[in-house]
């Protein structure tokens, strides 16, 4: 009996040893292999990113984005601020958290493998291990692009919100990034000009000074100042605040929101057509190339008063294929040039010739201009000319038609 008592203790202590083995195996280091000085309640893989600053938003870094440091040593987001990897279960509660380093990696090395429904979050809000996850937040200033999983754990990402659906194997997953970057900033513009003429028009290409009515504009850390011409795009909205004057782009009267693509700021303009009243004003927004929009700042333009139409009236003749178009002005105060636009349709104009103006003069003038139209096969064709003063502010006559 007393030899059977102590080979009874080395198995029980040999079976306690081996259930003790493996529900606690070792847990993973960050490169996916065990490590025997740590034990957790289950197998575990490692899972590792970046953060970086994605300011074309195309969810891939190149050699001139840099990596975001998540710490507060400066240099980072803002000053102050802390970027934190949280590890979420699919019971939506924290099991694991890691701060963003300077170089804008983090490691996350308890993470269970075998496992779908978790998630990788990039807060400001650190985590607490067994507590619910925290709101998804970056800092003030700071928009998410999106997320790239590099064909690692489980389906691509679908949406740009800070956050990283994963599905775990057996193997350590990389390159679990996430992208971040500043919208633009535009700012309001304000203006007082000098009293425009009834029905002229103002081209918004001036210089910025408080007289001179300046482009669309936006800066952008990424991509520098927008509203300089080029692939810059703005966003128009038109608001009560016009107060029955005109904004046109391209010729083309813009009524509701619209979209500037490939904005020229030599083809927005306004045009007052109310005599009553003292200011107009709008609503725009500039995109920096990742897509991203900036704040919606007023544009606004103050006057003393509107004064009445110069006398400015045209008419057209056709004689054989040549159309003459005629006008005449009165008291002719500044002029620079008459720039004669043509249409089939009385939507679309072109400009098709140039006369000079007189500059300075008083009582009526009269000017001409031929245009041979033995190519054009419309039916229609409308005239319209277009009075340009030394200081860029324009004047339509009124519409003429030729019938062929």
């Amino acid at each position: 009996m007393k030899k059977i008592i102590p080979y009874l203790f080395v198995c029980l202590l040999f079976l306690t040893e081996n259930i003790f083995a493996k529900t606690n195996p070792p847990s993973s280091s960050p490169t996916g292999k065990t490590n025997k000085n740590h034990r957790h309640p289950f197998w575990v893989i490692s899972v590792s990113g970046t953060v970086w600053n994605d300011a074309n938003g195309n969810l891939i870094q190149n050699g001139t984005e840099q990596v975001i440091n998540g710490t507060n040593t400066g240099g980072g987001v803002v000053t102050g601020a802390v970027l934190h990897i949280n590890l979420i279960d699919g019971a939506n509660t924290v099991i694991e958290t890691v701060p963003v380093q300077l170089t804008g990696a983090f490691t996350l090395v308890n993470v269970p493998e075998n496992i779908t429904g978790l998630t990788i979050q990039l807060s400001q809000n650190q985590g607490t291990i067994g507590q619910p996850k925290p709101a998804t937040e970056i800092p003030a200033n700071w928009t998410n692009t999106g997320e790239n999983k590099n064909g690692q754990g489980g389906a691509a990402d679908a949406a740009a919100d800070g956050e990283i659906t994963l599905t775990t194997t057996t193997i350590g997953i990389t390159d679990q990034n996430f992208g971040i970057q500043r919208p633009p900033v535009s700012p309001d513009q304000n203006y007082t000009i000098a009293s425009p003429v009834i029905n002229s028009f103002l081209t918004l290409n001036g210089t910025g000074a408080p007289s001179s009515p300046g482009p669309l504009t936006g800066n952008d850390d990424e991509d520098g100042i927008l509203g300089t011409g080029g692939d810059d795009i703005f966003n128009t909205v038109i608001i009560a605040g016009m107060n029955g004057n005109k904004l046109f782009y391209n010729g083309v009267e813009i009524t509701t929101a619209a979209s500037l693509t490939n904005y020229n700021p030599n083809l927005l303009e306004v045009q007052f057509t109310n005599v009553s009243s003292t200011s107009l004003s709008f609503i725009y927004q500039s995109f920096d190339i990742a897509g991203a929009g900036s704040n919606f700042p007023t544009y606004t333009i103050n006057w003393a008063s509107i004064l009445p139409a110069r006398l400015f009236e045209a008419v057209a003749t056709l004689q054989g294929t040549t159309a003459t178009i005629s006008w005449k002005t009165a008291d002719e105060k500044n002029t620079s040039a008459f720039y004669i636009e043509r249409s089939i349709n009385n939507i679309t104009f072109e400009q098709i010739g140039t006369v000079t103006a007189a500059g300075n003069s008083f009582g009526i003038k009269n000017y001409n201009y031929s245009n041979e139209i033995a190519a054009v096969t419309a039916p229609n064709i409308y005239y319209r000319i277009k009075m340009v003063d030394i200081d860029g502010k324009n004047t339509y006559s009124n519409t003429v038609v030729v019938k062929i």
